[in-house]
């Protein structure tokens, strides 16, 4: 793979053969100048560990794309992390090459850095993919991974959680205490959330009051109960607001695959109903 690559490099292009799973199988001098990294410690790696978190759900799903076709390739702007620490924007093209059966086999790369400033890319990538107010995903980052999610468990039965949560009487808050206050609360319920989730899980904003998180390939059923309890562990304090402290509670629901389904519309479904199941419930006691 070492000549391939080497032979297909007479432009001087940062370019990388990566493996299935992500690791480098082979990467040329251009891609180790550019990220800092020597071509053996890359080697050792896997495109997951060098890029940023905010891009990388976006990159594996686009990777899943590949997979569900079975062909094909795809471009996309995305920050890698330089080996002294700070982010480096760059247009990356990933092409899926196949073997000799048809199947695939490994990943081309094409590395190409940006001479746009980075505050204008950062702007760009905030605009399409992070809700405003909050700064978390929004509706389309959310929809793009949970397809991914659902590609990738029917490729390699990768099992995930999702999770709806729901603020009880915001509309009750913004018509008493403003939108303003409404809005510092949602900011607030995401910044808290953030810092219930996992590593690897997707926070976004799907509606007015409304939240969504994927959890990335839980263990078991503990695990989840577990995460449930810290989401809820985020309402137990005030809410410290403008014009004073709020205590608010949230009805959440969960629906793992593929116990509770294995399409969209089916987990979808099984979350919210059991969102509302939980808000019901508590106004009945």
């Amino acid at each position: 793979m070492n000549q391939v690559l080497h032979d297909d490099m007479k432009d001087g292009q940062a370019r990388a053969l990566v493996g299935l799973e992500g690791q480098f199988l082979s990467v040329n001098n251009a891609l180790s100048g550019f990220l800092g990294f020597t071509p053996e410690n890359l080697r050792r790696m896997r495109f997951q560990h060098i890029t940023h978190a905010d891009d990388l759900l976006r990159d594996e799903a686009r990777l899943e794309g590949l997979f569900a076709r079975g062909m094909g390739s795809y471009s996309m702007l995305k920050r890698y992390w330089h080996a002294d620490g700070h982010p480096l924007w760059a247009e990356l093209g990933v092409r899926l090459v196949l073997d000799r059966q048809g199947k695939p086999s490994h990943f081309i790369s094409d590395i190409r850095p940006m001479q746009i400033d980075e505050d204008t890319l950062t702007t760009l990538h905030r605009q399409a993919y992070q809700d405003p107010l909050t700064d978390i995903a929004n509706r389309s980052a959310f929809d793009e991974h949970l397809n991914a999610c659902l590609r990738r468990y029917h490729r390699k039965g990768e099992g995930f959680a999702l999770v709806f949560l729901d603020l009880d009487g915001f509309k009750q808050i913004n018509d008493d205490r403003g939108h303003a206050v409404g809005d510092a609360l949602l900011v607030q319920v995401a910044q808290r959330l953030t810092a219930a989730r996992g590593p690897h899980d997707l926070l976004a904003r799907i509606g007015g009051d409304e939240f969504a998180l994927i959890l990335r390939a839980p263990k078991d059923a503990l695990v989840v109960q577990q995460t449930m309890a810290a989401l809820r562990q985020c309402f137990a304090a005030p809410f410290l607001l403008p014009d004073g402290p709020l205590t608010q509670v949230a009805s959440l629901g969960c629906a793992l695959c593929p116990r509770d389904g294995q399409g969209r519309q089916a987990l979808l479904s099984c979350a919210d109903s059991r969102m509302y199941q939980d808000k019901r419930r508590r106004f009945t006691q």
